[in-house]
């Protein structure tokens, strides 16, 4: 009898591989009932049977453990997926809404199994973009990009999702929308901005959370300065707003001080400020076009500053600016002594003195703004 009991147990044992781990405490108190009845004329017999059977349990136990901890991962993401459900439940009613959740609900699932992310992971991203008031069809283009910026940028998905959505709004950049770039190639918008941070990121001294904290009080001022104008302006305008906030971190400005500059110069530059306007004038650099009005290209701007700080002042230019300040033309002799005058004063080449350049981006910036500013005119070429 004892061999044929220990064969049904043994048997019913490996039964037990594809069923939940709940069920083999039972079981296991069974045999070990059984096997205290035993004999001991089997006692060899029974040991080897028990070996055989605690390694089965073992697997077992393991994948038991795996059934429930899959269980768990899928009430997980049902219920972040019920969160991106409540979301959008403003937008879509009805049949509709439930069409457009199973389609995000196998978007979510597909990046889980395809990507480092997991499916509930994928899900945290969508609500966030869905509290950012984003559509069913820009969230699902949206989502690969994301995660690609996220995973550049080792930071976890709802953190970046959070950065991207709510640092396009400020910029004016709607999702899902095919713009021109810089290149002149059609892109994107949220596949184009997330690869315009992960270059950053990459390549200067911050991280996707200082970059959002910048972004938090830049992009809102840079968005109103081409409010006005397209959609490739505006794409622009958060590219060159990316430049400046990668040049101000490797200055060691960043997080929300970059931020907090970048918010001042822009508000400085485009309001009506006697002293920045004065210090505009005296360098011959304009913000906007003089024929349309609208903000140049930050790019272009910074540029032309850049030139007047490192390669100095054209005399010229001082002696004219001079007069149009007087409403009245110099006389001659009296130009040409201002002339030898002024070029005397000045570095070897024209060169704008240190103490220049400061009273300079004071009057441009503020003294707030006045390190960032600094540190965009004073950056290297490279």
């Amino acid at each position: 009898e004892a061999p044929s009991r220990l064969k049904r147990i043994k048997s019913e044992l490996q039964s037990l591989v594809s069923k939940p781990w709940t069920a083999l405490v039972n079981i296991k108190d069974n045999a070990k009932a059984a096997l205290g009845k035993m004999k001991t004329g089997v006692g060899e017999m029974v040991g080897g049977a028990a070996m055989g059977m605690g390694a089965t349990m073992l697997g077992t136990a393991g994948i038991g453990y795996g059934v429930v901890n899959a269980v768990q991962s899928q009430a997980d993401f049902e219920k972040s997926m019920s969160s991106v459900k409540a979301v959008l439940s403003g937008a879509y009613k009805g049949a509709e809404l439930e069409s457009v959740m199973t389609s995000l609900t196998a978007k979510a699932e597909k990046m889980g199994a395809t990507t480092k992310f997991t499916a509930k992971e994928a899900a945290e991203g969508l609500y966030y973009m869905g509290m950012a008031g984003w559509k069913a069809e820009q969230m699902t283009a949206g989502l690969p990009p994301i995660l690609n910026l996220a995973a550049a940028g080792n930071t976890d998905l709802a953190t970046t999702s959070d950065i991207v959505t709510d640092s396009m709004t400020g910029f004016g950049l709607k999702a899902g929308q095919y713009v021109r770039n810089a290149k002149g190639e059609l892109v994107e918008s949220t596949a184009h901005y997330a690869d315009l941070m992960a270059a950053l990121v990459t390549n200067a001294n911050t991280d996707i959370p200082m970059l959002g904290e910048t972004l938090k009080y830049a992009a809102p001022v840079v968005g109103a300065m081409y409010s006005n104008q397209s959609a490739e302006a505006k794409l622009l305008g958060a590219q060159d707003m990316m430049l400046v906030a990668g040049l101000m971190a490797n200055a060691g400005i960043k997080s929300s001080q970059a931020g907090t500059s970048a918010r001042a110069l822009f508000s400085r530059l485009g309001s009506q400020n006697r002293n920045a306007d004065f210090a505009r004038q005296f360098l011959n650099v304009d913000f906007k076009d003089a024929e349309t009005g609208e903000v140049r290209r930050m790019k272009d701007f910074f540029g032309d500053l850049r030139t007047k700080f490192q390669k100095g002042m054209d005399v010229n230019d001082l002696l004219d600016f001079a007069e149009d300040l007087e409403g009245t033309k110099l006389h001659a002799d009296t130009r040409r002594k201002l002339e030898s005058s002024l070029k005397s004063a000045q570095e070897p080449g024209g060169k704008m003195t240190g103490s220049e350049m400061l009273k300079m981006a004071a009057m441009l910036s503020g003294q707030e703004a006045m390190s960032g500013l600094l540190a965009v005119m004073t950056a290297s070429e490279e």
